[in-house]
């Protein structure tokens, strides 16, 4: 928008200039046509071209701004574009190790339910065990001792 805005208003001040100096040589050609004076016929003309010449050197400096302008802009474009691939891909990287630490996470929660599940089945034995050697002391505690040598006998002989 702003290169538009100083294009425009350049442009009008030399349209206003360029009316001014017409003005001013009509003005000096109306006053001295009465009195038929070449001298200031060539003096207003040379007012209108002087005018014209403004005109079209501040014609020219509009257009010289506007295109600095719009080089700015051009610039300033390419400057954010770049930034925002830059933050793309630092998101798309970010996002990439999330994914990661994710499929970790997952990977030793399931290792951890596996190796929760080994130290259940691993206690569900020893407590057998322990029943069943709990269950073997009752039993030689109730033997005599002559049953127990005889049991041991009987186990040496085999």
């Amino acid at each position: 928008m702003p290169f538009y805005f100083v294009f425009v208003l350049l442009v009008a001040v030399a349209a206003v200039a360029l009316a001014v100096g017409v003005g001013v040589a009509y003005l000096v050609l109306r006053r001295r046509q009465g009195n038929g004076n070449h001298v200031l016929e060539l003096k207003a003309q040379q007012a209108l071209l002087d005018a014209d010449n403004q005109a079209k050197a501040k014609l020219l400096e509009a257009k010289e701004e506007a295109v600095q302008i719009r080089t700015a802009a051009e610039q300033e474009a390419r400057e954010y574009r770049t930034q925002s691939q830059q933050l793309e891909k630092r998101l798309l990287q970010k996002e990439e190790n999330l994914d990661r630490k994710g499929e970790d996470l997952s990977r030793r929660e399931r290792e951890l339910g596996d190796q929760q599940r080994s130290l259940d089945e691993v206690k569900a034995k020893l407590e057998e065990s322990y029943r069943q050697q709990e269950k073997e002391l009752q039993r030689v505690a109730n033997m005599t001792r002559q049953e127990a040598q005889g049991i041991l006998m009987a186990q040496v002989e085999q």
